[in-house]
This record gives C-alpha cells, structure tokens and sequence, in this order.
C-alpha cells in the first residue's frame, strides 16, 4: 500500500455535500479514500486530456471520453500488432482507429495512458479475457445440453457390480485393461 501524507484541505459546504454523496454511493469508500480518488483521477485526467473514469462491474476505469475503455483499444492495438506485424506505426494506429471507431489521436492517448500505468490496463485485459473464457465455456456446457451431445454422468459401478459383468460374460478371465475398455464401452 502506498504511505499517505495527511494534508488538512478545505472544501466549500457544496463541494463537501457533494462529496458525502458520492462516498456515500460507493460502499467501503470513505471520504477520505472518496477524496484520494477523485484527486487521482482528475489529476491523471489532467495529465492525459481525452481520458476519463467510469464506473462498470470491476469498478472504476479509464475509458476514453466518448469512446471505450483504454483497455480495449490497447487489447486492439496488440491484436492488430499480433496479425499484421510488418504494419507501420500510423497505419497500425489507423487500423485500430477504424475497427474500433476511434481517431487514431485518441488510440495515442490510450497508448499514452497504458505506458503511465501499465499495471493497471493489464489487469483489466486479464479480467476481460478471463470473463469471456469463462461465458464461452458455459455457453459451450449450454449447447451441448441443448443438443443433446452431453452425456449423462454414469453411475459408477461397485466392484461387486464390476465382477457380476466381468462374469456374466463368460468369457473367463480377462486383464485389468480389457476390463477397463469394456466398461467404458458400455457407459458410451
């Protein structure tokens, strides 16, 4: 965690009922951490004019203003990068522009913005990937119930089970192995 440097501040009585608002619309947050975060991100708004912060379901991020998130047009940038690795720099930019509906000025920002805080991008590209693995893997479990392809789960069989077949075939002894492969072709 970062040290924090208590520095006293005064804020007009508007500005303060204000700010109990929004600490009071973001659970866990204090005034003081509403405080730390808001300064934060005006500042790094300020450092990077064309970024902005939004609210989503892993909570604040940059996005660029009327546009997407950062993370997505860095996502962009590295897919455009991954398929067409001769590409110059500003048709690179241009190609990422155009798929994502963006100038290629505010794609720079984006990229300004991942270079200052790298960690921060990344992490959100992770939960992104993570969460779209994670919705194609159910939606996979879901076709496959729907069609039919899922198999039901089989029972498994006791070994006393196990040995009625094994001797109901009559076919006398038989290896471990081929036990094996005759129940699971009997479960198929």
């Amino acid at each position: 965690m970062a040290k924090r440097t208590p520095i006293p501040v005064r804020f007009d009585e508007a500005v303060a009922a204000r700010l109990a608002v929004f600490a009071g619309a973001h659970p866990g947050l204090s005034l003081s951490s509403a405080v730390n975060l808001l300064v934060d991100e005006g500042l790094r708004m300020h450092e990077h004019p064309g970024v902005t912060f939004r609210n989503g379901p892993t909570g604040r991020r940059a996005s660029l203003v009327g546009g997407p998130d950062v993370w997505e047009i860095i996502r962009a940038v590295r897919s455009a990068r991954g398929a067409e690795p001769e590409l110059a720099e500003d048709a690179l930019l241009t190609l990422v522009g155009d798929n994502t509906g963006v100038s290629s000025r505010l794609v720079r920002t984006a990229l300004r913005y991942w270079a200052a805080y790298p960690v921060e991008v990344d992490a959100e590209i992770s939960a992104a990937d993570d969460a779209e693995l994670a919705a194609e893997r159910a939606w996979r479990r879901e076709q496959g119930l729907l069609s039919g392809q899922l198999a039901r789960p089989a029972a498994t069989p006791t070994m006393n089970e196990i040995l009625d077949r094994i001797e109901a075939r009559g076919e006398g002894r038989v290896g471990l192995q081929q036990a094996i492969e005759d129940l699971e072709a009997e479960r198929r």
